[in-house]
């Protein structure tokens, strides 16, 4: 179940990076003038790439094979001892194949995400995000039983040489009914059913100061740094819900990046950008999981460092005096893995395992700006709107343990 739990922290790293994407640029305010920013984001969840590169459903740990050693473990003393001996006699082997336990997990993530900059100076811009989750996924689960082979051993049981009948009938139970037993796993251990989940709240929010390091008006290049911190206002995913969504790592990460800016004439600029996080260690409760046993675990509260991030992008942009804005960007984010202080070197391999992630994709703009018209005379209000769309894509690194996402941004900008 390491990917579910992993899903979480996947989420929260691609959207706490919403402020900073492909489309920025090097340019602050003017002293004094204030922006209000609201970006609208919208992300669809059902699918996502593996350690491997490959993409995968959401609720693949979900999905499992039941064999014989399933059925095993659920037994004790002789008749453990009486089944693995009837198993011998029969040829049969502990890892043949049930049935299967099927999933589908889909999510839907909306995040409304003010953001309030203001001109300190002619050369530095300060600015407060905070974002706002309405994050829902519905699970279901199935079984899928392996006719043949289930028949066949309950045809052994019954057979009159062993004359088992009563246990040829517990045996298709517990074949046929294979999200039973999955539901009182749960159960017994603590977990909320798999199902609908929805939550709505506040994430972590972002501080950050923008600073004019070369450039002033007129001139072709601009040069600017990004720094600033996030506090861990948002709510973390629980152990005891698998499905669920987090709107916040539980840590304080400190940023800092540069951005440079080319004229290139005739309204294109030419945008690169490069950020580092740091992300400062922290505590939270978890399940202390194994590579044998995900759910049959005790939660302890144990210390963690979630990886390092870099984020990178390059893009063209293009303003017309007429208001109207294009641009074209890629995107490369990674994230360094995980460190968790667990009980055990097993639990900690664990719950660090598919935790560094990597990520490419591209992003596009079009909008509208009144700022020309309104310098112009011919615009009461400066304001601007923009719709941006970004994709991953499989070009220069390969995707690894990410959502394989499509998001769909609206912003809007007002300036007073």
């Amino acid at each position: 179940m390491n990917r579910l739990f992993l899903l979480a922290i996947v989420m929260f790293a691609t959207l706490i990076a919403l402020p900073l994407q492909a489309l920025e640029n090097a340019q602050v305010l003017p002293k004094g003038v204030r922006r209000v920013n609201i970006k609208t984001v919208q992300l669809d969840l059902g699918t996502e790439y593996d350690a491997n590169s490959n993409v995968v459903p959401l609720a693949a740990p979900l999905q499992k094979k039941i064999t014989f050693e399933d059925v095993l473990k659920t037994k004790q003393g002789l008749d453990d001892t009486l089944l693995r001996a009837f198993l011998r006699e029969n040829g049969l082997p502990t890892d043949q194949e049930l049935g299967e336990l099927t999933a589908d997990l889909r999510g839907r993530v909306r995040v409304y995400a003010p953001v309030i900059a203001y001109g300190l100076t002619p050369r530095i811009t300060i600015a407060v995000a905070m974002p706002y989750y309405s994050a829902r996924t519905e699970t279901q689960v199935g079984y899928r039983a392996n006719d043949d082979n289930a028949q066949h051993f309950i045809n052994l049981l019954a057979d009159p040489k062993y004359n088992k009948v009563a246990s040829a009938r517990e045996a298709y139970e517990n074949f046929s009914n294979g999200v039973a037993g999955l539901e009182a796993k749960l159960r017994d251990n603590g977990y909320e059913e798999l199902g609908a989940w929805e939550k709505h709240g506040l994430g972590d929010m972002q501080f950050a100061v923008k600073s004019k390091l070369y450039g002033e008006d007129g001139s072709r290049v601009h040069l600017a740094n990004l720094s600033g911190f996030v506090a861990p206002t948002g709510l973390v995913d629980s152990p005891d819900i698998l499905t669920d969504i987090s709107f916040g790592d539980g840590s304080w990460d400190f940023f800092s990046g540069l951005m440079c800016d080319q004229q290139l004439g005739m309204g294109i600029t030419l945008n690169q950008y490069a950020k580092l996080t740091y992300q400062a260690p922290a505590r939270r409760v978890l399940r202390m999981k194994t590579a044998d046993e995900s759910l049959a675990v005790e939660r302890r509260s144990i210390a963690y460092k979630l990886g390092n991030k870099l984020d990178a992008g390059l893009s063209v942009q293009f303003a017309h005096d007429l208001g109207i804005e294009l641009g074209l960007g890629y995107i490369y984010a990674r994230k360094g893995a995980d460190r968790y202080d667990a009980p055990s070197e097993e639990a900690a391999l664990e719950l660090a395992k598919d935790s560094n992630l990597q990520s490419s994709s591209i992003e596009v703009k079009m909008g509208y700006s009144s700022v020309p018209a309104f310098r112009r005379k011919e615009m009461p209000v400066p304001f601007s709107v923009g719709l941006q769309y970004q994709q991953l894509v499989e070009a220069l690194v390969a995707n690894r343990n990410v959502p394989n996402t499509k998001m769909l941004t609206l912003d809007v900008n007002l300036y007073f």
